[in-house]
């Protein structure tokens, strides 16, 4: 600890001003990837962040490296934040499933930024390798495993989930608003698209959540 704090004095706490410029360039690209686009200038990046261009390469090597780091922190941070309210405590694979189905495709109402940022095309072809998260097989795996739900062909039912899931993500942020007993509906439907009995699917994708706020 001490040794730390030595080289902290030594720095002239330089590590906290990089790590500070670095988010602040990181949440700036956030901010302008949702309304100019990802054809955003470095200059405005730069400009919006207080720092100069110089530091954007210095950070991420380049425009295209910021862009990347802010979407991938855009969904790194939605999802922490799921789990630590929605998801975390959720034994069963199938409810977890629909559940995190759900809080996402609200993702306009509580995270609308990271929402923005997320609809980019970019963003959607970064956050999806194998076209599905790799949390969301695992658990249509185990449900399949269990005998709970039917599904010949999980990959191709994934990915059609997946295209309904981030649909009502652009809905949500083009519209501003989307009714949540719509996006339950959508999830329902969803679930049965993936071999769920269809009692089951209604179960699930109408249960309670808890009221929660963004951090």
């Amino acid at each position: 600890m001490a040794n730390a704090w030595v080289a902290q004095r030594e720095d002239g706490g330089r590590g906290r001003q990089d790590a500070s410029a670095r988010d602040r360039l990181i949440r700036a690209a956030q901010e302008l990837i949702g309304t100019v686009g990802p054809s955003v200038s470095i200059h405005l990046l730069a400009g919006r962040a207080d720092v100069g261009v110089g530091t954007v390469y210095r950070q991420f090597g380049s425009k295209e490296g910021l862009l990347e780091e802010a979407m991938r922190d855009a969904l790194l941070d939605f999802e922490a934040w799921m789990l630590r309210h929605f998801t975390g405590g959720i034994a069963d694979p199938l409810e977890r499933f629909c559940t995190s189905m759900r809080i996402y495709t609200r993702m306009p109402l509580t995270h609308p930024v990271n929402a923005r940022v997320l609809i980019q095309p970019e963003a959607v072809a970064m956050a999806t390798p194998r076209n599905y998260p790799e949390a969301a097989r695992r658990d249509l795996d185990a449900a399949i495993a269990a005998g709970r739900v039917a599904c010949p062909d999980p990959h191709l039912r994934l990915t059609m989930v997946q295209a309904v899931t981030r649909g009502l993500l652009l809905l949500g942020v083009r519209s501003g608003a989307v009714d949540p007993a719509f996006l339950d509906d959508s999830a329902e439907e969803c679930m049965v698209l993936l071999g769920m009995r269809r009692s089951e699917a209604r179960r699930l994708a109408h249960r309670p959540l808890p009221d929660v706020l963004p951090d």
